[in-house]
């Protein structure tokens, strides 16, 4: 991220020199530009993919927080985020990190295969147990869906098992899918990503 970030900063005063000097060659110089910037852009994001959630930071609420903006930036479908009652300590590293990955897999499938024009995911804790829901109003999941899960939601499931929660895939009423953890709030997970 650094280099790239000292590349764009070479660039810039390269385009600035160009500019005076020959400025016909400014176009190629803005074009590798923002090749860089974007480069610079993935660089940061598959280093808050390694470690998404900080704690102390805001924990897995946050997190998700990113992660609904990211998405919306991304693939152009808005997501409403909303956190119930969460609590002060946040529940182990492992279950955090396996519900943020199963919000991660389950927009990217909204993205990729919903045709959903809206999100949303709500995350609370109530009665010692930690429930997450992602919906969409996209055209919802496959009549076969149950029996015949696709590698994402076979993993969605598995990450929801090693976390002792149990995962459910359904058809909202008004159209679109439901996907919903409910695991324990004292779970103790794999440290698995």
């Amino acid at each position: 991220g650094q280099d790239l970030t000292a590349v764009a900063l070479f660039l810039e005063g390269l385009r600035s020199r160009l500019e005076r000097e020959a400025p016909a060659a400014v176009a190629e110089v803005a074009a590798v530009m923002e090749q860089v910037n974007r480069a610079i852009e993935s660089t940061r994001t598959i280093a808050r993919g390694l470690s998404p959630i900080v704690v102390g930071q805001g924990g897995l609420p946050e997190a998700l927080r990113g992660l609904a903006e990211r998405s919306a930036g991304l693939y152009g479908i808005p997501v409403r985020l909303r956190i119930g009652p969460w609590p002060e300590r946040e529940p182990e590293q492992a279950v955090v990190l396996q519900l943020y990955r199963i919000a991660q897999e389950a927009l990217t499938n909204v993205a990729r295969h919903a045709r959903a024009t809206r999100a949303w995911v709500l995350l609370r804790v109530r009665a010692g147990q930690i429930l997450l829901r992602i919906a969409d109003d996209g055209r919802g999941p496959p009549e076969e869906a149950a029996s015949a899960l696709g590698l994402g939601l076979r993993i969605m499931r598995y990450r929801a098992a090693m976390i002792g929660g149990e995962f459910q895939l359904g058809r909202r009423p008004r159209g679109g899918t439901s996907i919903q953890v409910v695991c324990p709030l004292d779970a103790a997970g794999t440290g698995q990503a």
